[in-house]
């Protein structure tokens, strides 16, 4: 679970103007260079200042902009977190018993747990490092379908031969 350190609780926090990416927080009613405020200035630069660091668009930061809702990043990062859990326990049956009643059930539930483990992480990847919103779209787009494409490869294999037996065969 996602949890935020102590300066970022909402009692904490709620003295300030707010957050934007790439900034500096800073109290309500203050001046960012002022020495003589009573009350803690986080950096030296406004949030409220022009610059923007992390587009070439300032439209997209705009001075009154709030960061967005964590309730999906946190559901994301949960089942990102509950598949690789999956995929742990999954891979030591479908390496070495396949063939069996066992195998069969972890090598499709592999099939479904690799692909949704590569589909969050990537999503959280283009998330945070792609700015450009026709990039961003086209590179989701591009891992939607990988994703679908790994599913039904990985699902094929289960109810074929099974993951393990494939992996035995490159193994020799």
């Amino acid at each position: 679970m996602i949890r935020a350190g102590k300066i970022l609780q909402p009692a904490i926090i709620s003295q300030f103007t707010g957050f934007l990416p790439r900034s500096t927080l800073t109290t309500k009613n203050t001046n960012a260079y002022s020495l003589n405020s009573s009350t803690p200035v986080f950096g030296s630069m406004s949030i409220f200042s022009n610059v923007s660091y992390s587009t070439s668009n300032k439209s997209q930061l705009a001075p009154n902009q709030k960061l967005p809702d964590p309730a999906k990043a946190i559901a994301n990062y949960k089942i990102f977190h509950y598949s690789t859990i999956l995929v742990a326990a999954c891979l030591p049956p479908t390496l070495f018993a396949f063939g069996t009643n066992l195998s069969l059930a972890t090598d499709v539930a592999l099939g479904v747990a690799i692909p949704v483990h590569f589909y969050l992480g990537m999503e959280a990847v283009i998330n945070d490092y792609i700015y450009n919103k026709g990039l961003r779209v086209f590179s989701k787009v591009l891992v939607g379908a990988a994703t679908i494409v790994m599913s039904a490869g990985l699902i094929t294999l289960g109810f074929g031969n099974g993951i393990g037996s494939v992996v035995h065969a490159l193994w020799k």
